[in-house]
């Protein structure tokens, strides 16, 4: 508090000294309100990332679960594309590329799922990649 010569006991505080303290106030208030929106935004895109993670593992699972327990060990040649809560998932089974060391296996394929979705700051996706050895099965 500041005592000024004419004024001999401290009533209360002055006016300059309020608006200074209402000043520091609004700074550090603001300070705050930034620090919690950018943990909310990160927390929503980290969440959103997740989903992603979560259905495109979902789908692998049902593509492994096909080949073992409906048999459907045929090639997929075309992608497959579907939407799921604001995602579009790419599916793709595909021998490996020509000129490749991993072509030389005969049996060898590789399985692709892919997520994309947009957020306010541009586009995003997440891949799985996974390398499934499939032999040709005997005809009994």
């Amino acid at each position: 508090m500041i005592l000024f010569k004419n004024h001999k006991s401290s009533d209360g505080f002055s006016l300059i000294e309020v608006a200074l303290s209402l000043v520091m106030l609004g700074m550090v208030l603001s300070a705050l309100l930034m620090l919690q929106h950018t943990v909310v935004e990160g927390v929503y895109g980290f969440s959103n990332r997740l989903q992603a993670v979560l259905v495109v593992k979902k789908r692998l699972a049902e593509a492994a679960f096909n080949r073992m327990y409906k048999g459907l060990y045929t090639d997929i040649k075309e992608k497959k594309q579907q939407t799921v809560e604001k995602l579009t998932v790419t599916y793709e089974q595909k021998k490996p590329a020509k000129g490749s060391a991993l072509e030389k296996i005969n049996a060898l394929k590789i399985e692709k799922v892919t997520a994309d979705w947009k957020e306010w700051d541009g586009p995003y996706f997440e891949s799985l990649i996974t390398f499934l050895y499939m032999p040709e099965q005997k005809k009994s």
